[in-house]
């Protein structure tokens, strides 16, 4: 068996790998922090404090809004040049149409939120209110739809919506 013989382990050996090691990690992070700081926030909800509050006032217009059973649709047409005409009608528990709205809705794109947009329905015909919109781009997005009389909301509908590209 042959020896070979090592230089001695010293104290300014020891120093450098330390200084080595936690640097490594130090850059590490430093890269991860970069990133974290600079990606999407992933906030969804501004304000989730006071929202939390009004949670109980939550619950409570919802089921105020189950128990008036209207029957909400909605429908979007496609329109050309990356347009849509928004429709959406309010029937009663009876099947009557309900007028006196001010109706407004929040398309937002889930995780582009530069492009959500804000948009007023009118009234089109009897208890149907219709809006055109601008899709910056196809594909997935979230509409709320807002219905207040007297400017109290009084029904408050989310729903998902697919804007498909023109052939």
């Amino acid at each position: 068996m042959i020896w070979t013989e090592q230089r001695p382990l010293t104290g300014r050996a020891v120093l450098f790998t330390l200084f080595g090691f936690f640097g490594v990690i130090m850059t590490v992070n430093a890269v991860f922090v970069f990133f974290a700081l600079t990606s999407w926030s992933g906030l969804s909800t501004e304000d989730s404090y006071r929202k939390g509050l009004a949670y109980n006032d939550n619950l409570s217009a919802a089921d105020t809004q189950t128990a008036m059973a209207w029957n909400v649709t909605v429908q979007l047409d496609a329109l050309a040049d990356k347009k849509g005409r928004l429709k959406v009608a309010f029937l009663n528990k009876n099947g009557a149409a309900i007028d006196g709205l001010a109706v407004n809705g929040i398309l937002t794109r889930p995780t582009q939120p530069d492009l959500d947009q804000t948009i007023t329905l009118g009234r089109i015909d009897a208890g149907v209110y219709s809006a055109d919109v601008e899709f910056p781009l196809n594909g997935v997005w979230n509409l709320t739809v807002i219905a207040r009389r007297d400017k109290t909301i009084i029904y408050r509908i989310e729903q998902r919506l697919w804007r498909e590209p023109q052939k």
